[in-house]
């Protein structure tokens, strides 16, 4: 399962974030940032074809603008870097962390990984 992508957030965000088959969490943080992204509506749950059509649109329109757009060095210390933690209260600590230090990592995210840990058997009471 996929917290985030590179695209999530209309391709501002800086990791990728994912339950590892292998175990664990994994992150590959982002070295560039895409610049100038044209923003689009996300589609909504309960969508019409309008709506889909239109984010359909956006959508396209965004990865032809990806086609030639520049991109600039994140600069920070985990830039390129891929890290695996053991269990969702470090991979909660390092998400927290990364947004701590300056990369873009979307609050839903951090919100949906603590919803999980606060319901999960790991919370040491």
């Amino acid at each position: 399962m996929s917290y985030c992508r590179f695209s999530s957030d209309d391709w501002s965000c800086d990791i990728y974030a994912y339950a590892d088959v292998s175990g664990g969490y994994t992150v590959h943080v982002a070295a560039n940032r895409y610049v100038g992204v044209p923003k689009i509506d996300p589609l909504p749950q309960d969508f019409t074809d309008e709506q889909f059509d239109k984010w359909f649109k956006g959508n396209q329109m965004q990865l032809d603008f990806l086609e030639t757009a520049e991109q600039v060095r994140i600069g920070l210390p985990d830039d390129g870097k891929t890290y695996n933690y053991p269990d969702l209260r470090d991979f909660l600590n390092a998400l927290l962390a990364f947004q701590q230090i300056g990369y873009h990592v979307p609050q839903d995210v951090i919100d949906a990984v603590e919803e999980e840990w606060f319901a999960s058997d790991d919370i040491p009471f």
